[in-house]
């Protein structure tokens, strides 16, 4: 009998463990939605019909580019950046901006001593990370130099 009521209460304790985990999820839940809901309406207030439309149908294409849009607007819309509502136009542009900035050439380039910008390996055009006495160092444009030590 001893081990009916063993087997009893452990059946009872992982219940209350499963309901537990089941509550704290759905706590879980309604919070996501909660930020969704204050996301959703921060963007309906900053962005005309057309943009928000166009936000839409770039997170159903790329749920990541939307993500990332949706999260740079709302950092404009918080610090004051934005001037008013933002057309679609003016989200075109935001998105083209974002594009240019992710899709910059990266070349990696080993050099032996000598850095800076007469040095045959450095490039003009491109965003570079250059491997210099062993370890990488992105460099942004031709003026900055390359090499510390």
């Amino acid at each position: 009998m001893s081990d009916d009521q063993d087997l009893a209460a452990l059946r009872s304790k992982r219940i209350q463990e499963l309901q537990g985990m089941q509550q704290q999820h759905q706590k879980q839940e309604e919070q996501q939605q909660q930020q969704q809901v204050a996301i959703n309406g921060v963007l309906n207030q900053v962005l005309d019909q057309q943009a928000r439309a166009r936000l839409n149908t770039i997170s159903v294409a790329k749920p990541e580019r939307g993500h990332q849009l949706e999260q740079l607007i709302l950092q404009m819309a918080t610090s004051g950046q934005l001037g008013g509502r933002l057309t679609e136009g003016d989200l075109i542009s935001l998105v083209e901006r974002v594009n240019a900035q992710t899709h910059r050439a990266t070349a990696v380039k080993e050099c032996n001593m000598s850095c800076g910008p007469e040095h045959p390996l450095w490039p003009q055009s491109v965003m570079v990370s250059v491997m210099c006495h062993g370890r990488a160092t992105p460099v942004a444009s031709a003026d900055a130099p390359l090499c510390d030590l």
